[in-house]
This record gives C-alpha cells, sequence and structure tokens, in this order.
C-alpha cells in the first residue's frame, strides 16, 4: 500500500515538474523476443502509465542480481513520440534517452524476464536513470497476460 502511494507521488511530481504527460509514461511500448509470434505494440497511454506503475512498485533486488540465462522479452519504450506509430517489425532509429533533450522522442531498451525454474518473474528497467532489477508485481503480471505476453517460460 505504501508502495503504490509513493509510486503516485513520484508519477505525480514528474507531470508537475514536466509540465507533460509524457513524462510519466511512453507513448508506446514495443514487446518482442522469441517467446511472442510477433512484436506487440502497446499504444494505450494509461495502460502503459499502469505498466510502469506496476514496474516501479516492484520490490528492489540487488544490482548484482544473475539473469544472464534467462529467457527475457525486450521492452523498447518510446518517450515523447509524435506522428504515425512505430513499426513493430524494428524499432525506429531514434536516440536512447539519455542522449535526448527534455520532450524529445527518445527510446528507451527495458527488460522482462518470465518467471523460470522457480525464479519470480523480474523487470530490469532504467529507472531515475540507472538500471533496476525489482520482483514483477501480480498487477504487472495482471496487465502483461491481459496483452498475451507470456509471464512464465516453464
Amino acid at each position: 500500500m505504501r508502495r503504490s502511494a509513493v509510486a503516485a507521488l513520484i508519477v505525480a511530481c514528474a507531470l508537475v515538474l514536466a509540465g507533460s504527460a509524457t513524462a510519466a509514461a511512453p507513448n508506446y511500448i514495443r514487446v518482442s523476443g522469441p517467446r511472442l509470434a510477433k512484436p506487440l505494440l502497446l499504444s494505450n497511454w494509461k495502460q502503459n502509465l499502469r505498466i510502469m506503475l506496476a514496474v516501479v512498485n516492484g520490490r528492489e533486488l540487488p544490482a548484482a542480481t544473475k539473469m544472464r540465462g534467462r529467457p527475457r522479452l525486450e521492452f523498447t519504450l518510446y518517450w515523447a513520440w509524435k506522428g504515425a506509430a512505430p513499426r513493430t517489425d524494428h524499432p525506429a532509429a531514434t536516440p536512447p534517452c539519455l542522449a535526448a533533450g527534455a520532450g524529445q522522442p527518445c527510446l528507451q531498451h527495458d527488460w522482462f524476464y518470465p518467471a523460470h525454474r522457480g525464479r519470480p518473474a523480474v523487470t530490469e528497467f532504467v529507472y531515475n536513470g540507472l538500471p533496476t532489477v525489482r520482483i514483477a508485481t501480480r498487477g504487472l503480471l495482471a496487465l502483461l497476460r491481459s496483452y498475451g505476453i507470456p509471464t512464465s517460460a516453464t
């Protein structure tokens, strides 16, 4: 409960400080990987915000948590994207977020690791400019399943 309140406060602050709703969630999230028949493009901003809040609410794991060898899906986040929706067959040629100025379109590449061999599902997303590894929340798993995204690799 407390984490949800903190996450909501962070998002509210981001909205106020940035002066734009694009600071809280990406316009698009492209999900790709070998466990999907084809890449998915999530284009509902409110749902993308729910995904981002669910990621932030996960319990953080030590940065040294070993993810090597686990099945994973790539989440490409399209921030401040204007114009036509990105293609699902490949990410657009857009600079990474660290190189882009405020309000400029940029891409962020993150990872989702489905539950595997008794280990929980985990996210590896950039948060506050740093990569963080977090346990996937039940809310995030439910959202991903609603899109047909596999949450377990076993």
